[in-house]
């Protein structure tokens, strides 16, 4: 690794060093435009098996995920795909919303403030039991969100209602449930 970036400082001192010179050169005598682009040309040739970016896309698995099984994650700090474990997230977005259903829709059974639009009025969806509101939770994730929480989907699952503090409560909850 020590060389490649050695050889990357040369190119550009290289290039700065060179660079008026080659300009003038180039108004002078056309013919260094033929060298300065080969010489480039062969560098890009040398160089970009070195930089090559592996393409990890064709080995991931097709959707439809069923529940429990791997979703698409963010590429974590490893380059690897990440499985998200429903349940943990689940609890801690109700942990977030509602306290678990302790709080707020929680009164309801809907442990995530999800909304619905009868007839056009924006109501808040009622469950039969607390396990209900789970379940439509997940579906809800894995269908239109399939990630662990960002924040530009925080501000669209909060309505831009403090989306910075709602993702530092699901992160600690993610983190510490089991």
């Amino acid at each position: 690794m020590k060389t490649i970036a050695k050889l990357f400082d040369l190119l550009v001192i290289t290039i700065f060093d060179y660079l008026p010179v080659a300009v003038r050169a180039i108004w002078r005598n056309r013919q260094m435009l033929l060298h300065l682009g080969i010489s480039i040309y062969a560098l890009h040739l040398f160089l970009s098996p070195v930089f090559a970016i592996e393409d990890y896309s064709t080995s991931l698995p097709d959707y439809p995920y069923e529940f429990g099984e791997i979703l698409e994650s963010q590429i974590g700090q490893y380059g690897r795909w990440e499985v998200l474990n429903m349940d943990k997230l689940a609890y801690a977005v109700a942990m977030a919303e509602t306290g678990d259903c302790t709080k707020g829709a929680g009164r309801y059974n809907n442990c995530f403030g999800i909304m619905h639009w009868p007839n056009g009025v924006r109501t808040l969806r009622r469950y039969e039991t607390k396990e209900d509101s789970y379940e439509h939770f997940k579906e809800i994730w894995s269908k239109h969100y399939k990630t662990f929480p960002t924040y530009s989907m925080a501000v669209k699952w909060t309505g831009n209602d403090n989306p910075k503090r709602w993702l530092e409560i699901v992160n600690y909850y993610y983190e510490r449930t089991t």
